[in-house]
């Protein structure tokens, strides 16, 4: 998988694929581990917001009003265990701003031999005085064909 769209590979590239692993590192867990919450809110501008659709309806969410909400599923024993990774990417650059669809998969562990989901992360990142940093992260779950296809090329 090349994280470089229009065989782009440019500092800023190089800096936006560095973001994009370590936002997939930071959300994942082992068993009775937990997000790393300072590593997440590090990657997210200040002011930066969190859209998340399920079947239930849309959330909109700050950055720390997501790690409330994923702290809150942690005690419920909604999930013990947390794993994502990209499947593929799309990056459009427009001057400070990168749009990216980033093509996922979610498993239990990273050896686990299904997926519980796959969708697409729709980010939104900006250049500002401290580097790049996401702005806005939609998902939606159904992003997906049914027989696994991503929507996007």
């Amino acid at each position: 998988m090349s994280a470089l769209t229009n065989d782009e590979s440019g500092a800023d590239f190089v800096q936006l694929d560095h973001l994009i692993r370590e936002f997939y590192r930071v959300i994942c867990f082992e068993e009775g581990g937990a997000p790393d919450f300072e590593g997440l809110t590090a990657l997210f501008s200040q002011d930066a917001r969190i859209t998340r659709i399920t079947p239930e309806g849309v959330d909109h969410l700050d950055v720390n009003g997501f790690s409330a909400m994923v702290r809150e599923l942690l005690e419920l024993g909604a999930f013990t265990s947390f794993y994502e990774h990209e499947l593929k990417r799309s990056a459009h650059r427009y001057g400070r701003v990168f749009h990216i669809a980033s093509a996922y998969e979610t498993k239990a562990a990273p050896d686990a031999l299904d997926y519980l989901e796959r969708g697409v992360n729709s980010l939104q990142v900006l250049l500002g005085p401290d580097g790049w940093r996401i702005v806005s992260l939609c998902w939606d779950s159904g992003s997906f064909e049914p027989d696994g296809r991503i929507l996007f090329n």
